[in-house]
């Protein structure tokens, strides 16, 4: 009887865990989704991400494969590691990207070209007062850019104006704007 009421125990822990687990993924996740934002070449970043963990599942599937397992059972683990490493690796790799990068934010001349205020919504636009942010719009390297922040940026500038954007290479070369640290 004590060993039945260990073994509920011990699962009702396995549960909690896996549920903090899991809010704390979410919470990274919306966190990251800003910084996500403002990454240069993010859908690279985030195909890299996925690759990585799609071939890290496979690796942990192997890993704890079983001789005596059935090819089925062989599946689950497989197919269970790669969907876990497909949903975890851009999230690490970004965040790596971001916060192991110890050099610090370089001014790059960028030429401006709109502000433009948003709301967020999940009926599509709304008006209202308070915009939610905002979207700066600049040229880099011949390409037109979006930038997203909480408060505007360049409000004094006027389109065509060359303007100065801090801008962070991450350690694994992805590079990031940060607007946020511009003041004006």
């Amino acid at each position: 009887m004590a060993n039945t009421s260990e073994s509920a125990k011990n699962n009702i822990q396995k549960i909690v865990a896996g549920a903090v687990g899991f809010f704390i993924i979410i919470f990274l996740y919306a966190n990251e989704f800003s910084w996500y934002a403002n990454t240069f070449d993010r859908n690279k970043m985030i195909l890299i991400g996925l690759l990585l963990g799609l071939l890290a599942g496979v690796a942990i599937g192997y890993k704890f494969q079983q001789e005596n397992q059935e090819i089925i059972e062989k599946f689950q683990l497989y197919i269970g590691a790669m969907v876990i490493g497909a949903i975890l690796m851009p999230l690490l790799f970004s965040l790596t990207n971001r916060l192991l990068s110890f050099r610090g934010a370089q001014e790059e001349s960028v030429e401006f070209v709109k502000n433009e205020a948003f709301n967020e919504s999940r009926f599509g636009r709304i008006p209202q007062e308070n915009p939610d942010g905002y979207y700066a719009f600049v040229v880099r390297k011949g390409s037109i850019i979006r930038l997203t922040t909480k408060a505007p940026i360049y409000q004094e500038a006027q389109k065509g104006d060359k303007v100065l954007l801090p801008v962070k290479k991450g350690i694994w070369g992805f590079e990031i704007a940060y607007p946020h640290l511009l003041h004006e």
